[in-house]
Formats: C-alpha cells, structure tokens, sequence
C-alpha cells in the first residue's frame, strides 16, 4: 500500500480497499490501518478465496467464520465494509444474511457468479 497509496490518493475518485487474512487479526489490522487513510471509502472484506476455510470448517462453521471476520473488521473499521462471497463455500444467501447481520454495508457478488 505504501508504494500505491500516494498516487491512487490524488485520483478523484473513492478508493475501496479489499482485504484478506488468513486469521480474523490478522483481518482486524488490515481494517484498522486502511480505514485510517483518508482517501479510503470502504474496505471489501474477501471472502471470495476464503475456500479453503470451508473445507476445514464446513458450511456451519464457515458461516459461524465468515459472520466473525465482519464482525472483526467492523469494529476495527471507519469506514463501511462490503464482503465478496464466494459461490463454491456453502449457501451465497445464508453467508449474506449473516455477514449483513455482523454489519456489511454492501455484498460483492462477481466473478464466478
């Protein structure tokens, strides 16, 4: 980010910031030092390659995962946050109702859909 950051900064546009971790702090950080930059109007929380939690977790626990990153990153973030669901880990509508329940503002739901 340190090396996009200062020319993105000058465009005249909202910057979205989309994040991934492989662990719910390792989301918090993210959230909490993106949202911080000014220019940064949301953060898209990735969902989209968080396959391999389903796997391990199963739909159950990759609902219970998913609903806890958002959770996590909204209460880090100053921003909105949007969350991209992946059509290959469990139920799109079920992952929807729970991540929009820990408070995204928005849901991305492109590329393999």
């Amino acid at each position: 980010m340190a090396r996009f950051y200062p020319n993105l900064a000058k465009l005249d546009t909202p910057l979205i910031a989309s994040i991934y971790g492989e662990s719910i702090e390792e989301f918090r950080t993210l959230a909490r030092e993106l949202s911080a930059l000014p220019k940064i109007s949301a953060l898209e929380v990735n969902l989209y390659i968080s396959w391999r939690h389903y796997r391990e977790l199963g739909a159950g626990g990759y609902r219970d995962w998913a609903g806890s990153v958002v959770a996590a990153v909204r209460e880090e973030a100053a921003v909105p946050v949007w969350v991209k669901l992946s059509p290959d880990a469990g139920d799109p509508a079920e992952i929807a109702r729970t991540v929009e329940a820990e408070g995204a503002a928005a849901l991305t739901v492109s590329n393999s859909y």
